[in-house]
């Protein structure tokens, strides 16, 4: 891997793992990884998004310029149902999941979790949930739950709905994250990255794919601009 491109290696080097496992340093008890926790809460997740990061938000020592521009991570959404620690107003919380070996838990859409959530040890602003505390599914976990004690704030379990707008950054997060992965994977050696594209490439139907959410996406933004001329018009 070249200078230029050893990312994963200065990841591995940061986060102080194996090449392809994580390492924890710590398996922390429940009365441990709550008091190490930013927030602790449980929330469903209700959305698991492709984006990117830029590497102005990366927090390391040493020469940024050397990474690329973006690199590909994976947003999380959660809607909060309880509040053991953490600000009383959090009704819907983001995780940000890098990936290579950073320990981050993964997590099943449409699952409640009890979750010790921590800021990211790479990412500036970012919360994760590491594999190295004792995250759990709600179901089956009331013996826990009861050793945490009762929470401060309890939210409506409610469905989320999503507006235009949000569809849209969706979109165009998930674009730029298969742009950036099919990039990484060409320029780089990192095994880490998975190449979006592989042989679709090759198929014929690959450019009319490629017109078609074009258009989608567009017409998307004619939508939005013509609500928000009608909304300041009126």
């Amino acid at each position: 891997m070249t200078r230029v491109f050893g990312m994963c290696l200065v990841v591995m080097a940061v986060a102080q793992t194996a090449i392809f496992a994580c390492q924890c340093g710590l398996i922390r008890s429940l009365p441990q990884a709550s008091q190490a926790s930013a927030i602790v809460v449980t929330g469903v997740v209700v959305g698991e998004h492709p984006s990117v990061v830029s590497r102005r938000k990366l927090q390391f020592e040493g020469d940024k310029s050397e990474w690329p521009a973006l690199y590909p991570v994976t947003r999380l959404e959660i809607a909060v149902t309880r509040i053991f620690k953490g600000p009383a107003d959090k009704k819907h919380l983001t995780l940000t999941h890098f990936g290579c070996c950073m320990c981050e838990q993964p997590l099943d859409v449409g699952k409640e979790y009890l979750l010790f959530v921590l800021p990211h040890s790479l990412i500036d602003g970012a919360y994760k949930v590491s594999s190295c505390d004792p995250n759990r599914q709600v179901a089956g976990s009331t013996e826990a739950l009861a050793q945490i004690g009762p929470p401060s704030i309890v939210h409506e379990r409610v469905s989320r709905r999503r507006h235009v707008g949000q569809w849209v950054r969706d979109a165009g997060d998930h674009a730029a994250n298969v742009a950036v992965r099919a990039y990484l994977a060409r320029t780089t050696s990192d095994a880490f990255i998975e190449d979006p594209l592989g042989g679709k490439l090759k198929s014929p139907w690959f450019e009319i794919v490629i017109l078609s959410l074009g258009a989608i996406f567009l017409c998307a933004l004619v939508v939005i601009a013509r609500r928000r001329f009608r909304r300041d018009a009126g």
